[in-house]
């Protein structure tokens, strides 16, 4: 593995030492349990909110669950300490993806995911594929009642991607003159309307329905545990150092 500024890392023979920052909460436990399992990772400092940064030294990469104001922290650590990291957190802002873009320039490598369910990148890619057959298009993510930001990071990257995949071509014109109940529409990311449901019970779900006269295309994922993402997770931990700087989504890795 590439060593950054913090060439003090351990390694243990091939062996990659993943530390975890927020290991407490549920996408924590999960990849702490999933990286035990592993033949080829060592489980390192496992940190939530309160624990020192520090007790991550020794990491070779940290895989990040936790809210955006402590990944934040988190990930500048990282940087300072030549840790490569793989990021679950979202809800950033543009001007937190431009410092992260500027702290890791590689090596350290960051990857900033959406989502880490193989389904739900499909799922983008087949968006993309569609984008320019059809007239118009809504995105209806459902998450857990315990999501703090809406919409999901995976609503906002599969909109901005079938924006960037149509192009110039504009959406026939939304009918709505009147919105009785402001937000009925829901919001709009690069033109295309987003809804957020938050449901007990659920993990998560994402819809794109096209349309265009005389017929619509529906393309569904749900995802009904979190065992779905630790393949995406496990194949960013074991790929993160050969992707230089700041990668997006899952698809590189694939």
């Amino acid at each position: 593995m590439a060593v950054g500024p913090g060439s003090w890392r351990r390694r243990v023979g091939d062996v990659t030492r993943v530390g975890v920052l927020g290991a407490r909460g549920r996408m924590g436990q999960a990849v702490c349990g999933a990286v035990e399992g592993a033949d080829d990772l060592v489980l390192g400092a496992q940190v939530d909110l309160g624990d020192a940064l520090d007790d991550l030294a020794g990491s070779d990469v940290v895989v990040v669950f936790t809210a955006a104001g402590q990944a934040m922290d988190g990930l500048r650590w990282c940087a300072a300490a030549g840790v490569h990291a793989v990021v679950g957190t979202t809800g950033f802002s543009d001007d937190e993806v431009a410092e992260l873009r500027r702290l890791f320039l590689g090596p350290p490598n960051l990857a900033l995911v959406a989502n880490f369910a193989i389904g739900a990148v499909l799922l983008m890619q087949l968006a993309e594929r569609c984008a320019a057959h059809f007239a118009t298009c809504e995105i209806t993510e459902l998450h857990h009642n315990q999501k703090a930001d809406a919409p999901s990071g995976t609503a906002i990257a599969t909109a901005r991607r079938i924006a960037a995949a149509r192009g110039a071509e504009p959406w026939a014109p939304d009918p709505t003159t009147a919105e009785v109940v402001a937000g009925a529409r829901g919001g709009v990311v690069e033109g295309i309307h987003v809804h957020a449901q938050r449901q007990r019970g659920m993990v998560a779900s994402q819809e794109v329905v096209f349309g265009a006269e005389g017929q619509w295309l529906t393309l569904r994922h749900d995802t009904s545990s979190r065992a779905s993402f630790i393949p995406g997770v496990l194949l960013a931990v074991r790929a993160i150092a050969t992707r230089p700087g700041v990668t997006l989504d899952l698809d590189p890795f694939l």
